[in-house]
């Protein structure tokens, strides 16, 4: 087929996603009218699988489709910059917790509803906080990120929001030289640029995961380049924002390679140093997280419907059961010798994988993560997620707020039987063929790598 039609479709496809994410404006509270949020979503999720299929079924020109890609994905986020953040509250926390330090206090010590910040409390933010008896529930980095932000403008969500947005945009560049590194066909980045969960949790919900994407596509980018100091310290930046990334630490370990580990280590103690005073008040949420039934819980939601309802003793055996199996993932992953970056890039989404599956819940934005990876490594069973995890908003059209039954069926099990598919039969489809890109490319590059690799 002609490549300039197809680039004509591609733009046409971009011009009518637009044109719903301007509808998106006049919705307004996306939260009161979750149900027409829900139709534009999906119609927005058809378009995006078919610019998916029309850019990696058709090997289009790079510099104008990604012309098109990123010039389309900066207005729609640009255009959900002025959406008012209404399906999640987290970004009022953020510039709350800057606003905390501003004032030279620790935000690990106390909490929005204390008396000790009354005098804090004001009539745009403060107002919007969910969770007002609950201590900061962000690591330093994030932190310390609030307090520049808030420090260059005040209590400002629309501030934030764009320099997030900033951040993603990084990441799609990020994403672009990474491809570039692996050679294999720079139109994939469209996956993540166009993915409507990446435009909406950040355009719209300005989530704080926008950066912790961006550091870790920059720790990707350091280790395909065998820097691992600046592999080091992106991954120290990115751990301590919301923990999760940790997970990924063993797929970036190589034999012989000290100055990677001792570099993360040192970055973390550094970003940890401010904040000791609170001692280990700093990871109070983090005992919480597993605690009590959870939003949007998967593979922990239907071994307690077999049971028959949530039990104390049973969830405990599940927090064992997946640090049991985590801890074996990492050992395989680290103790594995790894040749190629394709067996790199295996590594890292093995392990984010099993993060999701072993997930005690699943808040949308905690799948943005993983999008950039399906740009190197396309699975249809985490494709088909990045879509359906939006139902999870549907609690907010059931008073009180609840999550029906058949949303986790149809959100979970067509995943679960997809990626049981993926796991026995391997992904021939879609990924098969960068595959065979990304080995091809590793081969040429392993003297280089073994080079430059530390003795």
């Amino acid at each position: 087929m002609n490549r300039r039609f197809l680039l004509i479709v591609l733009a046409i496809l971009g011009i009518l996603s637009l044109s719903l994410y301007l509808y998106t404006l006049r919705i307004g509270d996306l939260r009161a009218h979750i149900l027409p949020f829900e139709y534009v979503f999906f119609a927005l999720f058809v378009i995006y699988l078919l610019a998916l299929v029309v850019v990696l079924k058709a090997e289009l020109p790079a510099i104008p489709t990604i012309a098109i890609v990123v010039g389309f994905a900066l207005i729609f986020r640009l255009v959900l910059l002025f959406s008012p953040p209404t399906l999640s509250d987290d970004i009022y926390r953020y510039v709350w917790e800057g606003k905390v330090q501003a004032a030279g206090i620790n935000p690990y010590t106390t909490y929005p509803a204390s008396q000790e910040l009354r005098f804090l409390r004001d009539k745009s933010i403060y107002p919007h906080l969910s969770s007002k008896e609950s201590y900061a529930p962000y690591q330093p980095v994030a932190q310390i990120f609030f307090l520049f932000i808030y420090l260059l403008k005040a209590d400002s969500v629309f501030f934030l929001k764009f320099i997030l947005i900033l951040f993603d945009m990084g990441s799609i560049v990020l994403i672009i030289f990474i491809l570039k590194e692996l050679k294999i066909d720079l139109n994939r980045a469209l996956i993540y640029a166009w993915s409507p969960l990446v435009v909406f949790e950040i355009g719209h919900g300005g989530h704080v995961d926008a950066l912790i994407v961006f550091l870790l596509l920059a720790a990707v980018l350091a280790r395909l380049k065998s820097k691992p100091i600046l592999t080091g310290v992106m991954l120290g930046l990115a751990i301590p924002i919301k923990l999760y990334p940790i997970i990924m630490v063993p797929a970036f370990l190589r034999k012989r390679d000290f100055k990677m580990p001792v570099f993360l280590a040192a970055t973390i103690g550094l970003i940890y140093l401010p904040y000791m005073k609170a001692g280990w008040q700093i990871f109070r949420f983090v005992f919480r997280f597993q605690e009590g039934p959870h939003f949007n819980a998967g593979l922990r939601y239907f071994l307690f419907r077999v049971l028959g309802g949530y039990n104390v003793r049973v969830d405990e055996i599940f927090l064992l059961f997946s640090l049991v199996v985590l801890t074996t993932a990492s050992l395989v992953v680290v103790l594995k010798e790894e040749r190629t970056n394709h067996e790199f890039i295996s590594h890292i989404f093995f392990l984010a994988a099993l993060f999701v599956v072993l997930a005690p819940f699943l808040a949308p934005w905690y799948l943005i993560f993983v999008v950039p990876l399906l740009c190197l490594k396309p699975r249809p069973s985490f494709l088909y997620l990045s879509g359906a995890v939006m139902l999870s908003y549907l609690l907010y059209a059931y008073q009180p707020w609840q999550l029906p039954d058949w949303v986790r069926y149809v959100e979970y099990l067509p995943f679960f039987f997809l990626l049981t598919l993926e796991s026995i039969f391997g992904n021939r489809g879609l990924s098969q063929k960068l595959k065979d890109d990304i080995s091809g490319a590793s081969e040429g590059c392993l003297d280089h790598q073994a080079k430059s690799s530390p003795p």
